[in-house]
């Protein structure tokens, strides 16, 4: 194990210094365990191979500036991290689109409203289910996460 963290600790060097070959070599190394934690995070196959990419240009942008000893220790926590940013943001969006739902209901459900009135019983029965579906997406939505 020492020795794998040594031969790291060199490529990392040499990646300092500009080395695309030990960049190379840390990436094909690394990728596959790397999107493989990214994958059992998200569990989309996209989102963890561009989670897994942003990591390692990160890395090779921010060569002459990071201070990398670990790089498994690294790689596991910023993708620990990206993929805590990714979920937060996923559940964020739809809680926004739920809400945004929730807040037209009752303009949605008073217009529905105006036209039972005006119209057969049969008409009630429709817009009940409509009411009854409205809700259960909401609710499905909020399950979801």
């Amino acid at each position: 194990m020492e020795l794998i963290q040594s031969d790291d600790r060199l490529l990392l060097y040499k990646v300092t210094q500009g080395s695309e070959h030990a960049f190379s070599v840390l990436f094909d190394k690394y990728w596959e365990k790397a999107y493989s934690d990214a994958y059992k995070r998200v569990k989309e196959y996209d989102v963890s191979k561009d989670i897994v990419q942003e990591i390692f240009t990160h890395i090779w942008i921010n060569r002459a500036t990071l201070r990398i000893e670990n790089l498994q220790a690294y790689l596991h926590t910023a993708i620990r991290n990206k993929a805590i940013k990714f979920i937060s943001n996923k559940i964020f969006t739809r809680l926004k689109t739920v809400s945004f739902f929730h807040s037209f209901a009752p303009t949605f459900i008073k217009s529905k409203i105006k036209i039972i009135t005006a119209s057969s019983s049969s008409c009630f029965i429709n817009i009940k289910k409509s009411f009854t579906i409205l809700q259960f997406s909401r609710l499905s939505l909020l399950s979801a996460y």
